[in-house]
């Protein structure tokens, strides 16, 4: 099982006592935020040099963007010894509590990955925004707070299905072309049947 969320403590210990085996993704937009604000806000640094540190880490040839251990590690290095010279007061935060979360939950799990990119959690930022809309940005009973998403989850996996018959937002892929089926057959089946062509899909 595979799991990603921002840096929040309560979520990343809760899924890590009940789900110990779980790859666990921290989302870099949300670590590049808070390192940044921590930056600028609570040691002071000056932008020109509040630049170069982010980039040493997020940037292209940056830490997040390393590709085996052995460059972790040295532009891990790199950036602590020109912390430790120029901005010592950003040292502590970097050594025990940056550096560890990112090669945890970012280098160590997208390593293992077909592409090499730094998980963000955009897509769970926008389903938020749908079912925030969806309730009207109000607090609602429980019943109604599960009802939502799974009425909301109805209609997307609607909307995927739709793929079959070349219509909406989604296309099969050339490989999965071999599902497509003609939409006047397609609307002579039951919600049923279109439901189990679809959970067959490889």
């Amino acid at each position: 099982m595979e799991f990603g969320s921002d840096d929040e403590k309560a979520i990343t210990k809760t899924i890590e006592h009940v789900f110990p085996s779980s790859t666990r993704y921290f989302c870099t937009k949300h670590l590049n935020d808070n390192v940044r604000h921590y930056l600028r806000n609570k040691i002071g640094i000056v932008k020109g040099e509040r630049e170069v540190i982010m980039a040493k880490i997020f940037g292209t040839g940056g830490i997040t963007n390393a590709n085996i251990t052995i460059d972790f590690d040295s532009r891990s290095e790199d950036l602590e010894t020109i912390i430790n010279e120029q901005h010592p007061t950003f040292a502590p935060y970097f050594i025990s509590n940056l550096k560890p979360r990112l090669k945890k939950y970012v280098f160590e799990p997208s390593r293992n990955t077909i592409e090499r990119v730094n998980w963000t959690n955009n897509n769970a930022e926008s389903i938020n925004n749908i079912l925030k809309v969806s309730v009207d940005w109000k607090p609602k009973h429980t019943q109604d707070l599960i009802n939502k998403p799974l009425s909301v989850t109805k209609l997307h996996f609607m909307d995927y299905r739709s793929a079959f018959i070349d219509s909406g937002n989604y296309q099969l892929t050339k490989e999965e072309n071999i599902y497509k089926i003609n939409d006047s057959v397609w609307r002579c089946k039951s919600e049923i049947h279109k439901t189990d062509i679809f959970c067959k899909v490889p």
